[in-house]
């Protein structure tokens, strides 16, 4: 039993981590892209959310969970691709 909460608590710490990196990857886009005056404020932060999600998406996927599979793995990237891609249209 105290071996599957550690596993819970690792999984939470991991999470906790990549969720903090990701908003601050986010921010850091979204930073970097006003200052430069590249985009406007609303394209800069739907640029930067769609990349801190990318690597939300990425980090959780092989850093906290550890998911090693590769079967319908490209079919869930075009999936997640389309999603973010038509939710900010």
């Amino acid at each position: 039993m105290e071996k599957f909460e550690r596993k819970n608590f690792l999984e939470i710490y991991r999470f906790l981590i990549v969720g903090i990196c990701s908003v601050s990857i986010d921010f850091l886009f979204y930073y970097v892209l006003i200052y430069l005056d590249l985009f406007d404020p609303n394209n800069s932060k739907r640029i930067s959310f769609i990349i801190g999600a990318i690597f939300a998406f990425y980090a959780n996927r092989h850093y906290v969970f550890k998911v090693d599979e590769k079967k319908n793995f490209a079919i869930l990237n075009v999936f997640f691709f389309i999603l973010y891609f038509f939710y900010f249209k």
